[in-house]
């Protein structure tokens, strides 16, 4: 996914990644530790709350029935029922 721009309340607009480079490996860990820094501070000089990365995974509650329905769609697909979630999120999403 490339890097989006969001733009926020009060015209601020701040590139949804924290980049940073080095030259090398050893100042690798400073230069990560001083850009996600830079971004605390530019959070709170704007007055938002810093995003956190998001894991991947998460917690449905579903009824039994449709876990069940999604489950055998997802054997008859021959994909797992996290792949076919995965899907039928990415289709709601248009994505």
């Amino acid at each position: 996914m490339k890097n989006k721009l969001l733009t926020l309340p009060g015209n601020f607009t701040y590139d949804e990644l924290v980049t940073f480079e080095s030259a090398n490996a050893h100042e690798l860990k400073k230069v990560s530790e001083e850009a996600v820094n830079d971004y605390i501070v530019l959070c709170h000089e704007k007055g938002i709350q810093p995003e956190k990365p998001f894991k991947g995974n998460f917690n449905v509650r579903v009824k039994p029935s449709l876990h069940k329905r999604a489950y055998m769609k997802a054997l008859q697909d021959g994909i797992s029922l996290n792949k076919f979630f995965e899907q039928a999120l990415e289709k709601e999403l248009g994505m």
